[in-house]
């Protein structure tokens, strides 16, 4: 009987309960945001209590919008995606300011953006 038990997901709690909610995400700051091997993207997960996933911003036609660009897909009631929208943008805003920093590699692609 204890077996059954250890076999059950412990994730619950960040099993989609509410409609899917898209929130954009610069394309440079993508990888920051994923992190090394997702690390980044599974604690953003767990501060927001949230299950977030990135995929490409396409149009109904399957076009991509824009060179790149991605979005984070969230779902939950409304508490659970406005605290994961918070927990994104902090996190986009400090990718931000450590690129301001200097940390950059210099491997844009020179299209000022």
């Amino acid at each position: 009987e204890t077996a059954r038990l250890t076999n059950k997901p412990r994730d619950r709690a960040l099993k989609p309960k509410g409609p899917e909610v898209g929130y954009p995400v610069p394309s440079e700051l993508v990888g920051g945001l994923i992190g090394t091997q997702g690390t980044t993207i599974q604690e953003l997960m767990r501060e927001a209590n949230c299950k977030l996933k990135v995929v490409d911003d396409k149009d109904e036609n399957g076009e991509e919008q824009g060179e790149g660009s991605k979005i984070v897909i969230m779902s939950g009631d409304s508490e659970v995606v406005e605290r994961a929208k918070e927990v994104i943008q902090a996190k986009i805003d400090a990718l931000r300011a450590a690129k301001g920093k200097g940390k950059s590699k210099g491997k844009g692609k020179g299209k000022g953006e």
